[in-house]
Parts: C-alpha cells; sequence; structure tokens
C-alpha cells in the first residue's frame, strides 16, 4: 500500500511539472488567462508585435521606420526579416501573411506605412497622402511611469485601411475607455472614430503644429474628444499588437 501510494505521489509531482512547464510557453504566446498575464515579466516575454495582410492584395511594400532615442531598438535589420540596416526598411507582405516580432531586449518605437516611406504632405503621387500606423512598445523603464502606446496617426493624409487588434496583457485605454481593437475609416470619415488622428488635426481634438503642405484639401473635423492614443502602463508588458492592413484607402 504505501509503495503506491509512493508510485501515486510521485505521478502527481511529474504532472504538476509538466502542465506548468506547458503553462509557461503557452504564456508567452496568446496567454491563456488573466491569472497568467499579470504573472509575465518583460524579460520572458513583452509585447509582441505582428503584421498582417488581410487584404486581397499581395506583395504590399512596407515600410518600418524607427525612432533613434537609444533607450529603444535603432536597427530595422531582421525584424519582419528586413534585410536592411538602420533606421528604416522595408518588405513585402504577401496576401494572408503574418509578419511577428517578438521583445528582443529593449523596447521598439516607430510606425509601419504601407505603400511608401513616410511622407509628411499629399504628392502626386499619393495625392491625399499617407497614414501611419504608430506604436511603442516595451519602454517599461525608459521614463517614469512609462506607457505603451499605439494609433493611427492620419495627420499626413491617408492611402491604407487598417486596424489594430490587442490581446493579452494589460487593457488597453482611450480616454478612460477600455479599447481592444480600433481602425481607421476613408478620408473625412474619421469623426469619432477612438485611435485615429484626423488628417491636419496633430493635436487630436485641433490643429496646432501639422505639416505645412501646398495641397488646398481642407483638414478633417478634429475629433470632440482627446481618444486619439491608445495607451497602458508599460509594466510587465505582454500579450499582441496585431496591425491588419485591410486594403487601400480610395
Amino acid at each position: 500500500m504505501k509503495k503506491t501510494t509512493k508510485k501515486y505521489f510521485k505521478l502527481k509531482i511529474i504532472m504538476a511539472l509538466a502542465f506548468i512547464s506547458v503553462l509557461s510557453i503557452a504564456s508567452c504566446n496568446l496567454i491563456p488567462t488573466k491569472q497568467v498575464e499579470e504573472k509575465i515579466s518583460k524579460d520572458s516575454c513583452g509585447t509582441v508585435l505582428i503584421i498582417h495582410n488581410s487584404s486581397s492584395q499581395d506583395s504590399v511594400l512596407t515600410y518600418l521606420t524607427l525612432g533613434a532615442d537609444t533607450n529603444f531598438i535603432t536597427n530595422v535589420k531582421g525584424i519582419f526579416g528586413i534585410a536592411d540596416s538602420g533606421l528604416q526598411g522595408s518588405f513585402y507582405m504577401r496576401k494572408d501573411s503574418t509578419y511577428t516580432y517578438k521583445y528582443d531586449k529593449k523596447g521598439l518605437s516607430g510606425n509601419i506605412c504601407f505603400g511608401t516611406t513616410p511622407i509628411n504632405c499629399p504628392d502626386s503621387i499619393w495625392k491625399t497622402g499617407v497614414n501611419l500606423f504608430e506604436f511603442t512598445i516595451n519602454n517599461e523603464g525608459t521614463i517614469t511611469d512609462a506607457q505603451e502606446t499605439i494609433d493611427i496617426s492620419n495627420v499626413a493624409g491617408e492611402n491604407a485601411l487598417g486596424k489594430f487588434l490587442m490581446k493579452g496583457g494589460n487593457s488597453w485605454i482611450a480616454d478612460g475607455t477600455p479599447v481592444d481593437s480600433f481602425y481607421n475609416n476613408k478620408l473625412y470619415s474619421n469623426l469619432g472614430q477612438i485611435g485615429v488622428y484626423p488628417f491636419k488635426c496633430d493635436a487630436c481634438t485641433g490643429s496646432v503644429n501639422p505639416p505645412v503642405c501646398t495641397d488646398t484639401l481642407k483638414a478633417e473635423q478634429p475629433q470632440v474628444k482627446p481618444t486619439c492614443n491608445v495607451s497602458r502602463k508599460a509594466v510587465n508588458p505582454s500579450g499582441n499588437v496585431t496591425i491588419n492592413f485591410m486594403g487601400w484607402s480610395k
């Protein structure tokens, strides 16, 4: 009887260790429960950035531009398979494809622009300008009370329709309201859209110092509430942030 009890006890320990191991692996991907999320540390996981092409377009030219702050990653090489070096590089997204970047010791701050490098004003090719999908993630400890932030900036115009989807980790907030996804509509249809800076409205609810351009396009109506920036505390970052390209804005 005693031998059976010992074997049973050892089996329980083995099963428990196996469960912990599986849970640990799962927690660094899509996190299954809030209890596990709260135990994740930046060193083990961090916030994962994902770029996805759900449109009918194939081989979408996609530019990644990073900031020059040395508290963050300052070389695009290897991110999403980019071969370029420096603060800016590009890759082509195939239709229905997903590209993933996991936390690598420093935070990541920059933007994604589809079709071209970021430009400040509409031009002969991009007649309504281009918009940026902006992010600052895994920046815990860079400043006091650091915040992870994401938004869609239509300040310089709009050429692409896209959507942010957030899953796992601490809740994302816009002006006090929890947010788990947001997207932009076509130009002049973004009033009330959480997470979107309207065309020529660099202060969200108005224009303070937008790019000086020669175009004759009118500004979009500014947001009524300061909901353009979606953020959360950067402490113990985890979960996924996905930028989903849905097609060109026409």
